[in-house]
């Protein structure tokens, strides 16, 4: 089976107190490079043929130079890389700051290390709104700047967060749709809480009420990444042990990812490991455990061998235009 891991972030030991969220004591503070994830999926059983990296939330500057270099530091990764043949770029971008910033941004980025390989590898941006106040993605700059990146042929990684922000985050993404026609690409399920086999059901019934309203959006993906983040502690230092049954977690990501799989079906859901920060909980080889979660997932959802492999592949190239 063939795969495209649509959501990686990559830094080496030199720039990773770059980072706003890393400290020198994080377990994952060292090199997570692209020699080290190739090592990571050789053994996983599958062909990983490329990957897209994903923007590992840097430090703010107001001349951006933290998220210019982050965006230098893989291009040359990339240009560099022999293990894989597929690889997609979604820089850090300040949506926030309208057009005017956008456009300036993206120019620097084009300038510092040329437009062909701005071309080549820059798919899309991201600026995380889950850790962000409220009505971030409802202001005029932030509106105007997806627009602008519909208009050039971007996509948006969207990043929104049940568990540790709310509901709330849910219906300014629903307001967000309305006033946008660029292409959304969710992330991580937008990480439910998996720590309960019992599920609250009356935040589920309105999560999903809410869902269903955000695929209203006429051009979205999902990704079926990001689980490891969201389990319990106890089950963590199971799994980290290798000591946990594989359908003790496909029990609590289930129903999530069976809400979103009916609503977005197979044709728009797409895969991703969120690597290296899915070894915090999954262990080393967690890559290759998350794919061993997601294809009982599958198998229990009764997908096809064509249906997994688009969830896997082909959809990847669709979404990130690759």
């Amino acid at each position: 089976m063939k795969v495209i891991d649509s959501h990686v972030h990559l830094y080496s030991g030199e720039n990773a107190l770059d980072l706003s969220w890393m400290t020198s004591e994080s377990p994952l503070c060292g090199d997570h490079q692209v020699v080290q994830y190739a090592e990571t999926v050789k053994n996983s059983g599958y062909e990983v043929e490329g990957l897209v990296f994903i923007e590992v939330d840097v430090k703010y500057s107001p001349d951006w130079r933290y998220a210019v270099k982050e965006y230098e530091y893989v291009v040359d990764q990339f240009s560099s890389a022999k293990e894989f043949k597929t690889f997609g770029l979604i820089p850090w971008a300040p949506m926030n700051e309208g057009v005017e910033s956008l456009t300036q941004f993206v120019e620097k980025l084009k300038v510092s290390k040329g437009e062909l390989a701005f071309n080549r590898y820059c798919k899309g941006f991201r600026y995380l709104v889950q850790d962000k106040p409220s009505e971030t993605m409802l202001k005029r700059p932030f509106i105007e700047s997806l627009n602008w990146l519909c208009d050039k042929g971007f996509v948006f990684d969207l990043g929104i967060d049940l568990r540790c922000g709310g509901l709330w985050q849910f219906e300014e993404a629903i307001a967000m749709c309305k006033q946008t026609k660029c292409r959304l690409i969710i992330n991580h399920l937008t990480k439910p809480d998996y720590h309960d086999m019992v599920i609250d059901q009356d935040r589920f019934d309105k999560w999903k009420h809410l869902m269903y309203e955000i695929r209203q959006h006429s051009d979205s993906y999902m990704k079926v990444s990001g689980g490891f983040s969201e389990l319990s502690p106890a089950l963590s230092a199971s799994i980290k042990a290798g000591k946990f049954e594989v359908d003790e977690v496909v029990d609590l990501i289930n129903p999530w990812f069976k809400t979103c799989l009916n609503l977005w079906g197979p044709e728009r859901m797409i895969w991703g490991s969120d690597y290296p920060v899915c070894t915090i909980n999954g262990g080393d080889v967690a890559v290759t455990r998350w794919l061993e979660i997601t294809e009982k997932l599958f198998d229990r959802n009764g997908l096809t061998p064509e249906q997994k492999q688009a969830i896997y592949f082909d959809n990847v190239l669709k979404a990130y235009n690759l």
